[in-house]
């Protein structure tokens, strides 16, 4: 995975686990609406390092008798996260100006529904 979708994917976990706990099928779900094909052993290599780093807190919970694994941003996530969101905000002006250039049809998502690409081609 190239640097750049590895700094993707985590602004992803990290922004997707802010909002509420979330497990590792949930996350992979989402990276993949996304369009970002990540292995699951890769995934959780991924999680288990923002873990190490304290970037992400993992906790268990049982349900209907198993036991689900769950993450959730810390508090030093949350500020790592809104810094990385500043400092790609910052970069896409820096490198687009004022409004992000059309996406090719070919590099688009195929699902309409997922707004990262607001300049969709017709």
């Amino acid at each position: 995975m190239r640097t750049i979708d590895q700094a993707a994917v985590r602004i992803h976990l990290l922004g997707h686990a802010v909002e509420k706990p979330v497990t590792r099928g949930q996350l992979q779900a989402l990276l993949a609406r996304h369009a970002y094909q990540i292995h699951p052993s890769e995934l959780t290599i991924v999680l288990d390092d923002l873990v190490a780093q304290n970037m992400l807190d993992r906790h268990r919970r049982e349900s209907g008798g198993e036991s689900i694994t769950e993450f959730r941003t810390t508090p030093a996530g949350r500020m790592s996260w809104a810094r990385d969101c500043r400092t790609l905000s910052k970069l896409a002006r820096e490198v687009f100006g004022a409004e992000l250039p059309t996406m090719p049809a070919a590099l688009c998502a195929e699902d309409p529904a997922i707004p990262d690409f607001p300049h969709r081609p017709p």
